[in-house]
C-alpha cells in the first residue's frame, strides 16, 4: 500500500483533543517533507504514523505491563 494511500484512508483523527510533542530537528525535517511531498498535514502524516504503531504493538506493549505487575 502506497503511503499517500494509507494516509489518505485513515485521514480523520477519532478526536479532536490535540497535545504538543516535542521531536529531534533532523525527524521534523523528515516529516515535514514527507508531508509537503504527499500534500498533506504533518499533523495527519504525524497521527497516522502513531496511530499504526500503536495498533501494531499495543497488545505487546499491555502484556509486558501485566506481566511487570505479576511479578
Amino acid at each position: 500500500m502506497k503511503l499517500e494511500q494509507f494516509i489518505r484512508e485513515r485521514i480523520e483523527p477519532k478526536n479532536g483533543k490535540y497535545k504538543t510533542v516535542n521531536v529531534d530537528e533532523d525527524l521534523h525535517l523528515f516529516l515535514k517533507r514527507t508531508a509537503n511531498h504527499y500534500n498533506i498535514a504533518m499533523s495527519d502524516l504525524i497521527f497516522n504514523i502513531l496511530i499504526n504503531w500503536m495498533n501494531s504493538y499495543q497488545s505487546e506493549i499491555k502484556k509486558d505491563i501485566q506481566e511487570q505487575f505479576d511479578k
